[in-house]
């Protein structure tokens, strides 16, 4: 409802190509994510919003579940792996992966980790940790999680058959 009034809703239109694959707030701004791109919403209290778009790599469709933030950086899955996103551009963090492709991502952080459970061209599931502090890549095991939720310091799973883990 546009009546004018500072409560009003906002509504913007974007002339850009595809559909939306992600989209979280991380430090203070909404963002919306493309596979190949990124628009971020500069809100100011007298209703001229902003939008920047950056052409970048997005987050890859199907992976929509990968948006987390660890230690303060947005983490999330794009079509060459991982990227890590501090405000400016995003960047690949997961090239200890080497050349395989993965899809269908979901992801949770707990201390300063950033867990990700991401399926492989064969099919298999991997779920991967990345600890931030120390900028390296460990592979757990072949679990599937489709939900992440973190509570009392601890991170839990849903994994797709219905059991929850922590």
């Amino acid at each position: 409802c546009f009546a004018g009034l500072s409560t009003d809703s906002y509504a913007a239109a974007r002339g850009a190509d595809g559909p939306f694959t992600g989209a979280v707030t991380h430090l203070g701004c909404p963002l919306f994510f493309r596979e190949h791109s990124l628009e971020k919403v500069y809100p100011a209290a007298s209703g001229a919003h902003q939008i920047v778009t950056t052409e970048c790599d997005g987050v890859k469709k199907g992976s929509g579940r990968s948006l987390c933030v660890a230690e303060g950086v947005l983490y999330y899955h794009g079509e060459g792996g991982v990227c890590a996103y501090d405000g400016s551009l995003p960047r690949n963090v997961s090239a200890a992966w080497g050349d395989t492709a993965y899809q269908n991502a979901a992801a949770g952080s707990v201390g300063g980790r950033y867990y990700i459970s991401v399926q492989d061209e064969s099919g298999a599931w991997h779920l991967f940790c990345y600890d931030t502090r120390r900028k390296l890549w460990h592979r757990e095991d072949a679990t599937h999680a489709i939900a992440f939720a973190a509570a009392g310091g601890d991170l839990f799973c849903l994994t797709s058959d219905g059991r929850v883990l922590a």
